[in-house]
């Protein structure tokens, strides 16, 4: 099996994985958003989506949540490695499930000013985090972080505004859609199935444009 992730790539893949969920209130997918996705386009994706899986997948499009759920039919022993920080949690049987979430249209050109933005913003991020850590470094950052005099209060405020003004950006495009695909957390004990989800995520992939 896969080692766990170290701890920069396990915060990364929580940020990510905390992304998702906000997606809806950055793109217009939420509940009352007059953006509905072009149905053509959504009918293009969906029937290639569908051509892509082999034999024992599922494939299930829930149109007033935009969200495409591909599926492995049969449980299989499988562990998130997210919360598995310590290491002592177990394999448990459960589904593969793929999720893409449909959002309004991000051209390139405005993806790219930003991801650019995004960058500036999480260069002041770091360094505001190497101020506040450097002397006392540890897991559980920012949640777990108390600030130890009203400086860093002041530091540490500051770090949070940047925070809520990343934008949300997605992974892909297809035409005139774009795409925020599920973070893939899940790692299964073996390892030929591991590979053939792996194999049908690439597939996934390879439909999607990358920005």
């Amino acid at each position: 099996m896969p080692p766990s992730p170290g701890p920069s790539g396990a915060i990364s893949m929580i940020r990510r994985s905390l992304a998702v969920l906000v997606l809806f209130a950055f793109f217009g997918v939420a509940k009352g958003s007059d953006w509905e996705p072009p149905k053509g386009t959504v009918t293009t994706l969906v029937t290639r989506l569908r051509a892509q899986l082999p034999q024992g997948w599922s494939f299930s499009f829930d149109e007033k949540k935009s969200w495409i759920e591909i599926e492995r039919i049969k449980p299989e022993l499988m562990l998130n490695v997210v919360p598995n920080l310590s290491g002592e949690e177990k394999s448990t049987s459960q589904k593969y499930i793929l999720g893409l979430t449909i959002v309004s249209f991000v051209p390139k050109d405005e993806y790219e000013k930003l991801r650019s933005e995004n960058e500036a913003t999480e260069t002041k991020m770091d360094t505001l985090q190497k101020t506040l850590t450097h002397s006392r470094p540890f897991w559980g950052w920012p949640g777990a972080f108390k600030p130890a005099n009203e400086e860093e209060k002041r530091e540490f405020e500051e770090y949070k505004q940047l925070d809520a003004s990343l934008h949300r950006l997605p992974d892909f495009y297809f035409e005139d859609l774009s795409l925020e695909l599920e973070p893939d957390t899940l790692r299964l004990d073996d390892d030929t199935i591991q590979k053939e989800c792996e194999d049908v995520r690439q597939k996934v992939v390879r439909t999607l444009s990358a920005y």
